[in-house]
């Protein structure tokens, strides 16, 4: 994490395993209660590389679900990541979306590219260390 004061970098890395038992249980969520792709996202999915679109299930929801762990909230808030000002949020292969945004081509794509990455990654504890160099890079 480039260009942050060490005391900044260990409190991250500290948050790593808190965020990672959150993520478990918000991929958990959206692949039991999602849906999956329709033709057209799927079709987007196999554009982007995305190895298994027949595995990402989206779940539509009123508000972007956020960390219990206030410092988490903040941090993120601090890097321009907001839980609360998104429109959606992935997991693994699961996509959270505002239901205000559940046909919005755009922002589903944005997610896509996202389970890109973390297939990537390899698995979701490996991929906020991966995001989080990508956005200080």
């Amino acid at each position: 994490m480039p260009n942050l004061p060490p005391q900044l970098q260990a409190g991250i890395k500290a948050l790593f395993p808190v965020l990672v038992e959150w993520a478990e249980k918000m991929e958990a969520r959206a692949l039991t209660e999602g849906v999956p792709l329709g033709d057209h996202l799927k079709n987007t999915a196999k554009v982007l590389g995305i190895r298994q679109p027949d595995a990402v299930r989206v779940l539509v929801v009123q508000t972007i679900p956020e960390p219990d762990n206030r410092r988490i909230v903040e941090l993120s808030a601090r890097f321009g990541l907001s839980f609360i000002g998104s429109a959606g949020i992935m997991f693994g292969p699961a996509i959270f979306v505002l239901g205000s945004f559940a046909n919005d081509q755009r922002v589903l794509t944005h997610e896509l590219v996202h389970v890109r990455q973390y297939e990537t990654a390899e698995n979701i504890e490996a991929y906020p260390r991966v995001y989080v160099r990508q956005i200080f890079v």
